[in-house]
């Protein structure tokens, strides 16, 4: 019970100071209501307090179904698309061993590795699946599917979302 008055206080000084915070159960997860500025001004951040990154994502995604009880994500809809943002300890992984686990890898097209990032596009029929892993001793991810004709929109959004993530 104090637990839940205490993020009701919580979420009223935080609406009043104009950021609103969004939190599951356990704590894990946060979504900053960022108010709007010159630099972002159409999206706001998820906060992943388990794995302590932060991904900024479009405002007009809102949250599909129950977020995971381990605390390593959640899944957004907004728009005809979804969007996937979670985190993970590293088991000794690197990006080309990540992409080992892709199942059809005949549909991949985009494909870019650096040292610590993975990321490719793949072809699902009517949609386009964008996938974007970034590699430390905890990894975060998000990936995108949405309508194949507004490949050029989302692209623009992926490339904010990649510059503007940041871990720990």
């Amino acid at each position: 019970m104090k637990k839940g008055i205490l993020a009701a206080a919580l979420l009223c000084c935080t609406l009043l100071s104009g950021t609103a915070y969004a939190s599951d159960y356990y704590g894990w997860d946060t979504i900053l209501l960022a108010p709007q500025s010159q630099n972002s001004p159409n999206y706001n951040i998820y906060h992943n307090s388990r794995f302590n990154f932060s991904i900024p994502f479009p405002n007009y995604f809102g949250q599909s179904g129950e977020l995971p009880g381990n605390g390593d994500g959640i899944c957004m809809e907004g728009e005809g698309a979804t969007l996937a943002m979670s985190g993970s300890h590293n088991m000794g992984d690197t990006p080309e061993s990540d992409f080992e686990y892709v199942y059809d890898k005949s549909s991949v097209f985009g494909k870019e590795t650096t040292a610590d990032t993975l990321s490719y596009y793949q072809d699902e029929g009517s949609t386009e699946m964008y996938y974007y892993k970034k590699f430390g001793s905890i990894c975060c991810s998000f990936s995108f599917e949405y309508p194949k004709d507004e490949h050029d929109k989302y692209a623009e959004i992926i490339s904010y979302m990649k510059q503007n993530m940041s871990l720990g």
